[in-house]
């Protein structure tokens, strides 16, 4: 499988094996050995051979298909964190599943270029303020056992930054529309 990838790689850059083994620190000998899978490579020359190419170790091991290293990253954070929900026993999981599903839309919305950036960033926003008002009630709740001012004015602030942010969304949706270009 590695060899696979190795040859694939190689030929994407158009270079030799004599020049790729160069550029890694092996003999185009060695390289030859790992295209045909005779051979592997050391940890040391995976990490170079990763770090030229710009891809993941979990892509050239493939462990995956995604290329980019940082993408491997999130998929994995992605994924622990889910585990971590299911594990924590609370309510439906699927409520979280449709949340990560609805936001991975949202996010091949803005790469098809059906929404803009702006628009995907206050969505972003948004969401975080949400997640952070709810820790912050929380952390009133443990504080003030009953609703108190602070609880209150904490609660108003709040609402009207997420109806802001909201609106914000709707007016940058309709931005042609309302400057009359559509």
């Amino acid at each position: 499988m590695i060899g696979d990838r190795l040859k694939m790689l190689r030929k994407e850059k158009g270079l030799t094996m004599k020049e790729i083994g160069e550029i890694i620190g092996v003999s185009d000998a060695a390289w030859t050995k790992y295209e045909k899978n005779r051979a592997e490579p050391s940890i040391e020359s995976l990490i170079k051979i990763a770090d030229y190419f710009q891809v993941s170790l979990d892509f050239l091991l493939g462990r995956t298909n995604i290329r980019e290293p940082q993408f491997v990253e999130e998929a994995n954070i992605q994924s622990e964190f889910l585990k971590e929900f299911e594990w924590s026993k609370i309510g439906d999981p699927s409520q979280m599943y449709f949340l990560v599903e609805n936001l991975s839309t949202s996010i091949r919305k803005y790469n098809e270029h059906k929404v803009t950036e702006l628009e995907l960033q206050l969505l972003l926003k948004t969401i975080s303020d949400v997640v952070l008002y709810f820790n912050t009630l929380a952390e009133l709740k443990e504080k003030y056992k009953s609703i108190t001012k602070e609880v209150l004015t904490e609660h108003r602030k709040t609402l009207s930054q997420i109806i802001e942010d909201l609106n914000n969304i709707l007016e940058e949706a309709y931005k042609d529309i309302l400057d009359g270009k559509k």
